[in-house]
């Protein structure tokens, strides 16, 4: 074998070694008969945890500093189904008044199901001027909201004319659950001098703007139109985006005593199923 054909075969090897893992489709979809006006059942299922990890010596006044923890962790899930169904029909298609029928799409408001959240709190404190005062606080949050109850997310859809597309996201599924959730532990009484109640909210920060809302805000997957009229059923897998990752460190506000770190993960899909929609 000559030296061209080695460094060709070795060129090969390196490219097939090197190039990058496909990349995971945007959604999926299971194949169906061609409908003109499709309608969908829309369900939306999901998991995540979160954790903060806080620590201070705040300063006291003729004295020695306290010191204060709190390692707080929290899971979540939901699976949920809309309350209506998603209708789409042909985009592109001028009416009687030649107005495009998917430029008023508005998606879904409101479903029911299963939407909980479990935290852990574990927090101490150890005064520095009065041994009296030393706390430790430790318990288990939990909210499960019911079934019946008509649960505050939203499914988004905006029909992007110029590819002929619908851009679909989500908000936050655990909005209802969250305002029922505990804010502290049941038997804690006043709050210990200087730790918030409880830092593993999901997307926690003491900076303005973060919170549960953006950490849950989906982005938008965009699918062409045509998709959701030969689909039986369209998978869309949705994960954290960067716009709603809260600062790691938690932007503390006292830093030259303070240290946290906060962060987590979720996952979800939104699917969409022909079957029981007609």
């Amino acid at each position: 074998m000559d030296r061209l054909a080695s460094s060709a075969i070795a060129l090969v090897a390196f490219l097939s070694v090197a190039a990058p893992a496909t990349a995971k489709p945007a959604y999926t979809t299971t194949a169906g008969p061609n409908r003109t006006d499709a309608r969908f059942v829309v369900t939306y299922s999901g998991d995540g945890s979160y954790a903060t990890k806080f620590h201070a010596t705040p300063p006291n006044d003729g004295g020695k500093p306290d010191t204060n923890d709190a390692n707080d962790t929290s899971t979540q899930s939901w699976d949920v189904k809309f309350r209506r169904k998603l209708q789409m029909p042909t985009c592109g298609k001028p009416q009687d008044f030649g107005d495009d029928p998917c430029s008023s799409l508005s998606g879904l408001g409101g479903a029911a199901g299963r939407a909980s959240m479990i935290g852990q709190v574990n927090h101490k404190h150890v005064d520095g001027l009065y041994r009296a005062f030393d706390r430790t606080v430790k318990c288990t949050l939990r909210k499960t909201t019911s079934r019946k109850r008509t649960l505050d997310i939203t499914l988004k859809t905006r029909y992007i004319p110029e590819t002929n597309s619908i851009a679909v996201s989500v908000t936050d599924p655990l909005t209802t659950t969250l305002s029922f959730f505990p804010t502290q532990c049941p038997k804690q009484g006043e709050s210990i001098d200087r730790i918030l109640d409880f830092y593993a909210i999901p997307g926690f920060s003491f900076a303005q703007g973060w919170g549960p809302d953006r950490w849950f805000a989906s982005k938008e997957v965009v699918v062409p139109s045509n998709v959701f009229h030969h689909s039986a059923k369209i998978k869309i897998p949705l994960r954290l985006t960067t716009n709603g990752t809260p600062p790691k460190h938690c932007a503390r506000q006292n830093p030259s005593y303070e240290r946290c770190t906060t962060g987590g993960k979720w996952n979800g899909v939104v699917t969409l199923d022909t079957k029981g929609a007609q």
